[in-house]
This record gives C-alpha cells, structure tokens and sequence, in this order.
C-alpha cells in the first residue's frame, strides 16, 4: 500500500509539473507575442498614417491645380465665344444680314452661320443657292439649333445668354455655339472640334497644367470601361470634357520602412513592449518637432520677405534725402516695420513653445488700412503700380490684425511682382455679417506704363492666404479677369466687448 501511494503520489506530482511547464510556456509565449505584436501593430499604423498624410496632400493639391485649370478653360473659351460673336456682329449692319456664308470662306474657326428666329430659320433662308455642303452642315444642326433656341427662351435675364453643344456632323466631331441676339432671335455658328481644342489650348498656363491630367472630350471612344474607375474626375460642361487628374504618388519616405524593420527585429532582439513604446514615442516626438520648426522657419522667411523689403527701400531714401522732414517720415516707417518684425518673430516664438498669443485685436478697419498705405504705397510705385484705398468703415471691430496684414502684404507684394503698373485698391467693409478685406488689380488703360509686364504667375504665398483664412474660420476669394485680378479675405465679426 505505502508504495502504491507513493507511485500514485509521484504521477500526481509530474503531472502537475508537466501542467505547469505547459503554463509556463504558454504565459512566456503569451509574453513575447504581445509585444511583438503591439510593435508590428504601431508598424502598420504608422505606415497606414503616412500613406493616408501623402494622399491627402496629393489630393489638395490636384484639387487647386484643377480648380484653375477650369478657371483658365472658361477664361479661353469666353475669349472665344466674344471672337464668334464680334465676327457674326460685325457682318450684320441695320438687321440687314450681309453675306454671312463668307465667315466660313475667311474664317479658319467657323464652317457655318445660322440666324434663327421664333418663326424659324432666318439665315440661310431657302432662297439662297447654298452649295451641296453647306445644306448638308446645317440639316446636320438643324434639330440642335432648334433645341439650343429653346433653352436660350427659356431662360430668365440673369441666366447666361448662350450655350455650347457638342454635335456629329459630315465634316466631323463639332461645336455649335449659339447665343442670344435680340429677344426671339438665336445667332449659332459652327466649328470643328479640332479648331476649337487648338484655339482654347493655345495658353502656356494651360499646356503647363494639363500635363497632370487626362483630358477627354464627348467625341471620345473608350474601347473598354476601365476595371477600377478613378476616384476623381471633373466636368467642364462648356465643351463636354472630362478632366481626370493622373495621380503620381511619391516613393514613401524611409520612416514607413524604418516602422516596418523595428516590427520585424525588435521582437527577435528581444526587446520590450516598452522599449518600442519609448521608440515610437520619440520619433513622433522629433517629426512633429522638425515638422513644426520646418513649417515655422518657412513662415518666417516669408513674411520677413516684404517687411525687410520695405526697410531696404526707406534706409535707402533716407540716406539720399536731405530733408529733415521726409528723413523723420522714413524713419517712423522703418521702426514700424522693426516692430512688425518683431511681432512675428514673437509670436512664431509663442507658436513653437505651445503659448501662442490672442490674435484679435480691437481697431478700425480704415485707419488700419490707411497705416499700411502709409508704409508700402512707396514700395508698389517702385514698379509703376498705383495703390489706393477704399473704405468708410471707421467703426471698431475685433479681428486678427497680424494675419490680416499677412494677406493683404502677400496680396500687395504679388500685385508689386506679377502687376506692374497696374492700380491697386485696398478696401474693407461689411458683406453679410462678415468683415471683408480684398486687394483688386486693374489694368490701367489710359496709361502707358514705363515698366515692363512680368509673366502672369500662379500668385506666390496664395497658399499661405488661404491657410490663415481657414485658421480664423474665414475664407479667400479668388477672381481673374481680363482687366486684373480681385481677391476678398471673408473673416467673422467676432463678438466680444471693446477692451478697457
């Protein structure tokens, strides 16, 4: 009996000790995989982070690159549209109609002219010995004539009082413009589509641009729908085109490798959950560190950029003028623009050490406005521009002095660069509840400016006004016409009592 309990006693005993190895293995198992696979979770995740960052910004960017791209197209083919219109006007004389048909003959743009009325076509009438040709061009549009005539009617007077539509003609792919003459009355003319894409296209801007993108028009055969069609397409409803942005995704950055190789050998380094965390931890740190510095330094050296200008020019005169008073005058200039130096090297400072300052300050649009004409009119007549304001909005207002200035200088130093000789307006006021400042260059006509016109250019630091208007819930207008440019900073009246 005693040996048979002590055998039983002994198998309890390896049966417990084989149970806890088993335990044992399976807690350490247990206590490599979780750090193993925390790190290869936080690998993943950064990887993920830093691919979705890199979208994002190729996003915004294809986006404003499209904006404008569409902006440059309903500029050309406005200018366009006003070719067609002054070549039809200019053959019609007391409603008398002249020999319209010798538009297509002197004309490579146009291949046929039409006048149609409520009671029908006008020109060609039937009486006319119209060749072979030309009858068949306009039994081709004779249906989209009548069809562009209706909605023509049909719209009120502050509609647009012309269209463009897409046909299939004899000679070809075309586009039939049509536009409103007088009530009841549609004028149309006829051109190819190859003439029409030569004529809009003829812009470097645009030739510069559309190399990002796929462009199509309503004449194109795709063979085969694509598998996984493009997440991102615009329309320019004028001429039918689709306008497809080619997204070129840049090489990741050796910090998504870096996450992967740490998931892969710190585990089988040996190391810790808590030494991974550590990692992580300071690398996010040092980024957004370097991040914050990088975009800091670069904010700084460009708003440094017209202050140091403006203080280049005064010194200068300063030590050229002999007169006492304009030496007194351009130095209170040159000490305002010390200051503005240094409040943003101060609130860059602030901004960096996670105490930024309060950006609103309680002042008068007009004297504010009438302050910086006072300091760079000088600068903006250096290149034949004239600077003027406008605004009777003297009544006090909380708003952020500091980046408004920022705008309107970056606004300003642009008109300097790409407007020269041009007459640039300041104004403030109130537009639905909301305080605006807009900046408009206009080409003078009248006089002939001594300077030369630079390229007309994308507008630097437009990135750095739209970023501050978003930062006070605000936003910036943009609008480009053939006498000038207009922009409008839309800001929120912040509602808070006057200080003390």
């Amino acid at each position: 009996m005693p040996l048979r309990r002590m055998s039983s006693g002994d198998n309890v005993l390896s049966r417990l000790i084989s149970s806890t190895g088993r335990y044992a293995g399976l807690l350490i198992g247990i206590a490599v995989l979780i750090p193993f696979m925390l790190v290869v979770g936080l690998g993943i995740h950064g990887y993920r982070a830093l691919d979705e960052l890199h979208k994002g910004e190729l996003f915004d960017k294809t986006t404003a690159e499209s904006r404008l791209l569409q902006s440059l197209l309903s500029r050309q083919v406005d200018a366009l549209a006003l070719s067609h219109q002054t070549a039809v006007r200019s053959e019609i004389l007391d409603d008398k109609y002249g020999d319209l048909s010798s538009l297509a003959t002197n004309s490579s743009l146009i291949e046929l002219v039409s006048v149609y009325t409520d009671d029908g076509i006008l020109y060609p009438d039937s009486g006319l010995a119209l060749t072979f040709f030309d009858k068949t061009l306009l039994d081709d549009v004779k249906t989209d004539i009548i069809s562009a005539h209706d909605q023509l009617q049909r719209r009120s007077a502050n509609q647009a009082v012309d269209v463009w539509l897409a046909v299939t003609t004899s000679i070809g792919p075309a586009y039939l413009y049509c536009w409103r003459g007088q009530p009841g009355m549609t004028l149309c003319v006829l051109s190819t589509a190859k003439v029409v894409h030569d004529w809009v296209w003829d812009s470097d801007e645009l030739r510069v641009l559309s190399h990002d993108f796929k462009i199509e028009d309503s004449f194109s055969q795709l063979q085969a729908a694509p598998d996984t069609p493009p997440k991102v397409q615009y329309t320019f409803k004028k001429l039918g085109l689709i306008i497809t942005p080619q997204l070129k995704v840049a090489p990741q950055e050796t910090a998504s490798a870096r996450w992967l190789f740490l998931a892969l050998v710190l585990p089988l380094l040996g190391l810790s959950c808590a030494v991974s965390y550590l990692v992580y931890r300071h690398y996010k740190v040092q980024v957004l560190r370097a991040e914050t510095l990088l975009s800091c330094t670069q904010d700084i050296a460009h708003e440094l950029r017209t202050p140091l200008g403006n203080i280049n020019l005064y010194v200068g005169l300063m030590l050229r003028s002999e007169e006492q008073s304009d030496k007194e005058r351009y130095q209170l200039i040159v000490d305002n623009e010390m200051l503005r130096i240094s409040q943003i090297i101060d609130n860059a400072t602030a901004l960096m050490r996670g105490k930024p300052v309060d950006p609103w300050q309680y002042l008068s649009p007009a004297t504010h406005l009438q302050s910086l004409y006072q300091q760079y009119q000088l600068r903006l007549t250096s290149t034949g521009c004239q600077l003027c304001v406008q605004t009777t909005l003297n009544d006090k207002y909380w708003y952020p002095k500091l980046a408004v200035e920022l705008v309107l200088l970056n606004l300003l130093d642009n008109a300097r660069k790409y407007a020269p000789g041009h007459l640039v307006t300041m104004a403030a006021g109130l537009e639905d509840n909301e305080l605006f400042f807009s900046v408009n260059n206009r080409r003078q006509q009248a006089v002939d400016s001594p300077y030369a016109i630079a390229p007309a250019g994308l507008g630097l630091g437009l990135q750095t006004c739209q970023r501050l208007a978003a930062q006070f819930d605000g936003r910036l207008d943009m609008k480009m016409t053939d006498s000038g440019r207009h922009y409008k900073l839309y800001l929120p009246i912040l509602k808070r009592d006057p200080p003390c």
